[in-house]
């Protein structure tokens, strides 16, 4: 059963702008998506792509809990595949779990970029 479908669209060069600062980069993304973003040759899409994949978790989650953790607990990674997951630290998990209304559930997610935007497509799955 489908419990939250979210969608965001993020604007590349204004991702671009905040990247640049250190404290932006730390709250949001976890070491693990740093290294990765990094590594591309153009970082700041894949930085947008992962930020649109969080607001996306949130939107699919339906709770509008922004202030109460840190981004960088939504942890958007690739399989050995390249293919995008999303993993959530114990602590967003079990809030997750109580506002899905069980801890039986999946998340799916899409991410697609080009040059100037990034989006992304989450859907929470109660298996």
């Amino acid at each position: 059963m489908i419990y939250g479908i979210g969608t965001d669209i993020v604007s590349v060069l204004r991702l671009q702008e905040k990247i640049e600062k250190v404290e932006f980069v730390n709250l949001v993304f976890s070491a693990n998506e740093q290294t990765y973003c990094n590594l591309k040759a153009k970082p700041a899409e894949s930085f947008a792509a992962r930020f649109a994949a969080k607001e996306a978790f949130l939107k699919a989650l339906k709770s509008g809990m922004y202030a109460t953790f840190n981004l960088s607990q939504i942890e958007v990674i690739n399989d050995k595949n390249g293919c995008p997951y999303i993993t959530l630290s114990e602590e967003l998990r079990v809030i997750s779990a109580k506002l899905i209304g069980t801890d039986n559930f999946k998340v799916h997610v899409s991410l697609s970029h080009t040059s100037e935007y990034a989006t992304a497509n989450v859907v929470i799955e109660i298996v």
